[in-house]
C-alpha cells in the first residue's frame, strides 16, 4: 500500500468554570479558564516506511490570574522504516507528555510539567531453529522536562529468542542492559539488568500473557545495588459475548524520572505522574475490572491498588480504590459518559492518609461530520490528615472543535 502524506487540523475550543482553581482548603477562588487550541496530524504509508503524529497545541488563560497564562504542546510521533522486510527494521519516535511535578501535591498549573521523550531504536531479526527466531536491538533516548532538573540520556541493548508454539501461543526469553545518565550532577545515574521468561496465549475465550523475572540498578554516587523480582501478569477473560473480566498484575523496578501512570488525560481523570526526583523504587500495580454491555448501555466495575516503595526517600505510597463507569449512546449522534472514582493513598512514612472522592460526566454530540461539542461536570473532593491538603472543587466545561481538513 502506497500513499501520500496525509495532513489533518482541528481547531477547539475550551471554557472551563471551577468553584476553587487552586484546589486550596480555605481562600477558595472560582475561576474562567479558557483554552483555545490546535491538533495537527499527518500520516504517511509505504511498502517500507510509516509515519504518524499528532500534536496539540493549547494556551491557557487565567481569568483571575493566580496562575500564569501558559502555553502548552503535547502529542506524539513515530516514523517505522522496514530497511529489510521482517529482517531490519528502524524506528524514530517522540512524545511530549503532560504531567505533574510532585504526585503528593495538588493537580494545579503549578504542579505540572512536560515530559519530551525521543527514542530512537533498531532491531535486527534472525531467522533460527525451526520457526524459531532471535532479535537484538539497540534504543537511545533523550527524557527533557521543562520544569524539574531529571534530564537524561539512556541508551539500552536487548536480546530476545522467540519460540512459536503454535498460532496462539509464543514463548521468549529476553534480556535487557540499559545505561542511564543524568544531566544534574546530584542525580544518580545507574545501569539496569532484566531478564524475563514470557508466555503469551490467545484464544476467543481468553487472552493471557506472564512474565517472571529479575531486575538490578546498580548506582553511582555511592548509592547501594536493588535488586529483586519482577514480572507481570495481563489477562482478558471473555465469559459472554458482552461481557468480559480483565487482570493486570506488575511489579517492576524504576526511577522516577520516567512516569507512573494515574488515570488518564482529560477532563476528569488525569494525570500521569513525576515526583520529580531521581531515586529508584519498586512499583507494583494491580488493576481488576468486569465491563458488560447490556443494549446501548456499557458498564464497568474496577478496582486497583498500587505501591511505590522507595529506596531511598520517605516517599512510600500505598493507593487503593474503586472505578464505576457508564457509557450510553442516548441517540446515534449522542453519548453519555459517567464515571466515579473512590480512593485512599497512604503515604506510610508520612503519617498521612488521603480520602478522594472524583465523579465526571461528559454528555458529546457528534452530529455533524466536522463539528463536535461536548459538555463536562467534575466535582473532586479530598480529605486529608493533612488539613491544608483538604480540599473540594466543582467544575464545568464547555468544548467545541472543528476538523478544518483531513480526518
Amino acid at each position: 500500500m502506497v500513499s501520500g502524506l496525509e495532513l489533518g487540523l482541528r481547531v477547539g475550543y475550551s471554557a472551563e468554570y471551577t468553584t476553587n482553581t487552586a484546589l486550596e482548603a480555605d481562600n477558595e477562588v472560582d475561576e474562567w479558564i479558557h483554552r483555545p487550541d490546535a491538533e495537527l496530524t499527518a500520516k504517511h504509508m509505504s511498502p517500507s516506511t510509516e509515519l504518524s503524529a499528532g500534536y496539540t497545541v493549547r494556551r491557557d488563560i487565567f481569568s483571575e490570574g493566580r496562575f500564569n497564562d501558559r502555553t502548552i504542546t503535547t502529542g506524539l510521533s513515530r516514523v517505522t522504516w522496514q530497511a529489510l522486510p521482517d529482517r531490519l527494521s528502524f524506528n524514530l519516535s517522540n512524545i511530549r507528555t503532560e504531567t505533574t511535578i510532585a504526585s503528593t501535591g495538588e493537580d494545579i498549573p503549578n504542579n505540572r510539567q512536560v515530559i519530551d521523550t525521543t527514542d530512537a531504536s533498531t532491531t535486527l531479526t534472525i531467522p533460527s531453529i525451526g520457526n524459531h527466531y532471535l532479535q537484538l536491538g539497540y534504543d537511545y533516548g533523550i527524557r527533557n522536562a521543562d520544569e524539574t532538573n531529571t534530564d537524561n540520556r539512556r541508551s539500552s541493548a536487548n536480546i530476545a529468542y522467540v519460540m512459536p508454539l503454535g498460532e496462539t501461543r509464543q514463548l521468549q526469553v529476553n534480556a535487557t542492559q540499559s545505561d542511564v545518565n543524568f544531566d544534574g550532577e546530584s542525580a544518580t545515574d545507574y545501569t539496569s539488568r532484566t531478564g524475563n521468561i514470557q508466555y503469551q496465549s490467545d484464544s476467543d475465550i481468553l487472552e493471557l500473557s506472564i512474565a517472571l523475572g529479575f531486575t538490578e540498578f546498580d548506582r553511582e554516587l555511592g548509592r547501594k545495588t536493588v535488586k529483586g523480582g519482577s514480572g507481570s501478569l495481563n489477562a482478558i477473560w471473555q465469559i459472554t459475548n458482552e461481557t468480559s473480566f480483565s487482570l493486570n498484575y506488575s511489579r517492576s523496578l524504576r526511577d522516577t524520572s520516567a512516569d507512573v501512570l494515574r488515570g488518564t488525560n482529560d477532563f476528569g481523570e488525569r494525570f500521569t505522574q513525576n515526583t520529580g526526583l531521581t531515586e529508584a523504587f519498586w512499583n507494583t500495580d494491580t488493576t481488576m475490572t468486569l465491563a458488560s454491555a447490556i443494549g446501548q448501555t456499557f458498564f464497568s466495575l474496577g478496582s486497583y491498588y498500587r505501591k511505590l516503595d522507595y529506596q531511598d526517600t520517605p516517599d512510600d505510597q500505598t493507593s487503593k480504590g474503586i472505578i464505576i463507569s457508564l457509557n450510553r449512546a442516548l441517540r446515534r449522534d449522542l453519548d453519555l459518559h459517567i464515571s466515579t472514582n473512590l480512593g485512599e493513598t497512604d503515604f506510610t512514612q508520612q503519617n498521612r492518609t488521603d480520602d478522594t472522592v472524583r465523579v465526571y460526566a461528559e454528555l458529546s454530540w457528534t452530529r455533524f461530520r466536522k463539528l463536535d461539542l461536548s459538555f463536562m461536570l467534575r466535582y473532586n473532593e479530598r480529605d486529608s490528615d493533612l488539613p491544608t491538603s483538604d480540599y473540594k472543587e466543582t467544575a464545568g466545561l464547555l468544548r467545541i472543535s472543528y476538523q478544518l481538513f483531513g480526518g
